[in-house]
C-alpha cells in the first residue's frame, strides 16, 4: 500500500501487485506466479499472504514497527541488521532512507486513517461508488483464448483483466488442471 498506492506496479527490486510482495514470499506462501498466471496480483489471496507475513514478522520480532520494516528489507535482512548493530529496537537501527521512509509513511498512513475529521476527511457510505456485483466462473482447464473466453461469457477482454488483473496472457494453458474463480460482472 505505502509502495503501490494499491496499483498493480513491479519494483524495481520485483516485488509485485497491489502489495508488492516477492516472487520467493508468494511461492512461500502458495501463491502461482507464472509468465500466465500472478497471483501476487489476486485481491484476496495478495492480501491474505500480506497479512500472514505481517504475522510471521511480528511472531518473529515480537515488535510491529520490526514486522514492518521486515516487510520492505525482509525477515533476513532485518534480522541481519539488529544482529550486525547488536540492538533490538527498530529505533536504534540505522537502515537505509528507503525502509526509513516506508516505516513512517506506515505510521502516518496509520495516524490519519485513525483522525480522518482531524484531517479534513469525512467518509459517508452513502457517498461511496456503487461496486459492480459479480458472478464466479469455474475454469479448471486451458483457455486458448481469453478474448473468446469473455466473449462466450458476455464480457469484454478489458472487463476480464480489469476484475482478474492476476491473469498475466492472453491465453491459460493449465496444464496442471489447476481450478480458476474468474469474476464477470453480473449484467445490469
Amino acid at each position: 500500500l505505502i509502495e503501490s498506492g494499491l496499483q498493480n506496479i513491479v519494483s524495481p527490486a520485483g516485488a509485485a501487485g497491489p502489495w508488492q510482495i516477492m516472487k520467493g514470499t508468494a511461492l512461500d506462501h502458495g501463491l502461482e506466479v507464472t509468465s500466465e498466471i500472478d497471483e501476487r496480483y489476486h485481491m484476496v489471496k495478495a492480501t491474505a499472504v500480506a497479512c500472514e507475513y505481517l504475522n510471521e514478522a511480528h511472531n518473529r520480532f515480537n515488535n510491529w514497527t520490526l514486522a514492518a520494516a521486515s516487510y520492505n528489507m525482509g525477515m533476513t535482512g532485518t534480522a541481519k541488521r539488529l544482529s550486525e548493530q547488536r540492538v533490538n529496537s527498530y529505533y536504534d537501527l540505522r537502515l537505509n532512507s528507503e525502509t526509513g521512509r516506508y516505516v513512517y509513511r506506515l505510521a502516518a498512513l496509520k495516524h490519519i486513517h485513525e483522525h480522518l475529521e482531524d484531517y479534513g476527511y469525512v467518509y459517508h457510505k452513502s457517498a461511496g461508488y456503487s461496486l459492480p456485483v459479480f458472478d464466479t466462473i469455474t475454469v479448471n482447464s486451458s483457455v486458448p483464448s481469453w478474448v473468446d473466453w469473455s466473449i462466450e461469457h458476455h464480457t469484454t477482454y478489458k472487463a476480464l483483466r480489469l476484475y482478474n488483473p492476476w491473469l498475466r496472457a492472453s491465453k491459460l494453458s493449465n496444464i496442471s488442471n489447476n481450478t480458476y474463480q474468474i469474476l464477470v460482472a453480473k449484467e445490469s
